[in-house]
């Protein structure tokens, strides 16, 4: 299991590719102490008011916040057990997609997109989601409280 303290180290190192996704835009983490409990859902009033989103558009919409990065997404796969609890409910019937904005990755063919995890009921699991697709109340941000 990873340290907890490394994660606010790595939350200022650019990332590397992993796979067919590169790095597009990758903001820093200014937390200088990592609590998990301070990670938070964020959802614009769109997504609040129950409509679809376009995933540029929610871009700009969070551009500047405290959106955690893809650091952050690693540190969550590899120490599943840290994983929000509401993160795990399901609305609907279907599961919550947490999305990491505070790195765009582009796919091999050039398309941007947003890495996210998400609970189904056999475990953890992670994925992404292109800006061209439409966003919904069941994906919110991970962010980060001060």
């Amino acid at each position: 299991m990873g340290s907890m303290v490394s994660v606010a180290e790595q939350c200022g190192i650019h990332p590397y590719s992993e796979g067919a996704l590169t790095v597009v835009r990758h903001r820093r983490n200014p937390i200088e102490s990592w609590n998990p409990r301070r990670v938070q859902s964020y959802y614009t009033q769109s997504q609040s008011d129950s409509r679809l989103v376009s995933g540029h558009k929610l871009w700009k919409e969070l551009d500047g916040m405290n959106n955690l990065n893809i650091e952050v997404f690693n540190w969550f796969w590899s120490n599943k057990f840290f994983f929000p609890l509401e993160w795990c409910e399901r609305k609907n019937g279907k599961p919550v997609f947490v999305f990491f904005w505070g790195t765009i990755l582009l796919t091999s063919d050039g398309k941007p997109c947003v890495a996210c995890l998400w609970r189904e009921p056999n475990g953890l699991r992670r994925g992404y989601r292109l800006l061209d697709s439409m966003f919904d109340a069941n994906s919110p941000a991970a962010q980060y409280t001060f």
